[in-house]
This record gives C-alpha cells, sequence and structure tokens, in this order.
C-alpha cells in the first residue's frame, strides 16, 4: 500500500464517504496533536495579543461555541 492510498483510506474516505467510520486508530492520534497544536497556537496568540482569559473572556466566547455545537447537530440531523 503506497502513502497515497494509506492517507486516502484512513484520512480522506473518513470524511467524504457515508458509511466508512470516522474515528480510526491512525487518524485519531493525528487529529489529538493537531488540536494541541492548534491550542497551544491559540494560547500564544492571546498572550502575544496582550488578552487575557478571565470569566469576561469565556463569557464572551461562550455563544460561539454553543452555536457551533448546535448548527453542527442541526447539520447532522438533516434540518
Amino acid at each position: 500500500m503506497s502513502f497515497v492510498d494509506f492517507f486516502n483510506s484512513y484520512f480522506i474516505k473518513p470524511i467524504t464517504e457515508q458509511g466508512v467510520a470516522g474515528y480510526n486508530i491512525y487518524n485519531t492520534p493525528v487529529y489529538a496533536i493537531l488540536f494541541a497544536i492548534a491550542a497551544f497556537g491559540t494560547y500564544k496568540l492571546l498572550k502575544k495579543l496582550n488578552i487575557t482569559i478571565d470569566r469576561k473572556f469565556a463569557i464572551g466566547i461562550f455563544p460561539f461555541i454553543l452555536m457551533g455545537s448546535l448548527f453542527r447537530v442541526l447539520r447532522d440531523s438533516e434540518i
């Protein structure tokens, strides 16, 4: 199996095709590492921009998290 076939089977098909398991033993750790890098990068960017992470920040970002989750559920349930 070539790298392109491997990447297509374990990373592309689970996203693009229905009926293919979304998470598997290969893409789950990669997604976790990418999430950790993105979270760390976001934290560093907020520090560089002198944005404090406090109660006011959490209240301000909460609607975006809530609406993003809600819209994803509505999309998955085809509403």
